[in-house]
């Protein structure tokens, strides 16, 4: 009997087959074109830094959540209802952040368009930004695919954002902080879902700025809430909430009167990974540090709290000035038009003379004379 082998070699040769007509080339192809798509590009020296330090702190705490699910230690004693969000949903965000932050250091970084209007920020490096937008890549599709049409998912966002705004006020900071991140994450996919089946419009810009206003102030509140009987906490998350008010207003309002001042830090998209970082890893400190607290600080909440207070005013005052200026200077450019002295009357040498009209019953002679 013939081993496969033996019939291979005795079978005449196939005419040579392009790697894209077999079903294994197609795969290669999907897989090429997935891991190295052709819009990367190489990383900066400041890129190349933040990606590496962004691989190392999602290996780290891989670790850190694979060691805590193994290992006995004090978040065994948490409900399963606290266990789910502190533990599995951050495994899964390490582990493929790592994979998409070794792709970009071995393939380049994606760039999208949209980024590259906003300011950057120290507080938030670029290659976040671009593992969000490349996460949204399938619940995008599903949207287009289901007819879910951008006002749909601005609504959406604002009753995602009241859930996480009850799981604050109730204590579940875990649970919270990922519904705020969800709430975030479909606050972008409505205007990519838009651009994807040309239903850009003005009114859909405005309905969606005007949520994004209620989603901060919701969220802000259920905060409050819980931080209601501590005085510094709650001072910090006003604090917030009037900042991230003010820095949205100024930068309207100066596109209204012609100067869009995009300076500053802790833009929306920033306070978004800032206090949902808080959120979900606040309970995981709270139960070593203050594991038998009836109504637990969550310090690292507090931190955050502090850095969005600090940062959304600085930029405030900072986008105030910024328009204020302007405005000064378009007034200063103007004023010498307007107050320019009137020309000054001509000396008696200099007065062009006076010719007399001629009369139409006078001769042509006469007045040449």
């Amino acid at each position: 009997m013939q081993t496969t082998f033996e019939i291979a070699q005795k079978a005449p040769l196939a005419e040579p087959v392009e790697l894209g007509q077999t079903a294994w080339g197609r795969l290669l192809h999907r897989l090429r074109d997935r891991m190295a798509p052709p819009a990367l590009t190489p990383l900066s020296r400041r890129e190349l830094l933040q990606t590496t330090i962004g691989l190392f702190v999602g290996l780290a705490l891989t670790a850190g959540l694979v060691a805590a699910i193994v290992l006995p230690s004090a978040l065994r004693r948490l409900p399963q209802w606290d266990i789910i969000p502190l533990l599995a949903l951050p495994l899964i965000w390490s582990v493929s952040f790592s994979l998409y932050a070794v792709r970009t250091l071995a393939f380049g970084m994606r760039r999208t368009p949209r980024l590259d209007r906003i300011a950057q920020s120290p507080y938030l490096p670029r290659v976040f930004l671009e593992y969000g937008y490349w996460m949204f890549t399938l619940p995008i599709a599903v949207c287009v695919r289901l007819g879910v049409t951008p006002n749909q998912i601005t609504y959406a966002t604002l009753v995602v954002t009241a859930v996480a705004a009850l799981g604050f006020a109730t204590g579940r900071f875990g649970f919270a902080g990922w519904a705020l991140f969800l709430a975030f994450m479909m606050d972008a996919w409505d205007g990519i879902v838009a651009r994807a089946t040309n239903k850009v419009s003005t009114s859909g810009a405005f309905l969606d700025s005007t949520i994004d206003r209620y989603n901060d102030s919701v969220a802000y509140l259920g905060i409050m809430y819980y931080y209601r009987n501590d005085l510094l906490p709650l001072l910090l998350c006003a604090g917030a909430m009037v900042g991230s008010t003010v820095v949205s207003y100024a930068r309207a309002k100066g596109a209204a009167v012609g100067h869009d001042p995009n300076v500053g830090h802790m833009q929306r998209h920033e306070r978004a990974v800032w206090l949902g970082i808080g959120a979900v890893c606040s309970p995981i400190l709270a139960a070593f540090v203050e594991p038998a607290a009836a109504h637990p600080q969550f310090h690292l909440m507090i931190v955050a709290l502090l850095v969005v207070a600090a940062t959304t005013n600085y930029t405030a005052v900072w986008r105030i000035r910024e328009v204020m200026g302007w405005l000064q200077r378009q007034a200063e450019q103007k004023a010498p038009a307007a107050t320019a002295a009137p020309p000054a009357a001509p000396r008696p040498s200099e007065r062009p003379a006076v010719v007399p009209a001629r009369r139409k019953d006078a001769p042509a002679r006469e007045i040449a004379a």
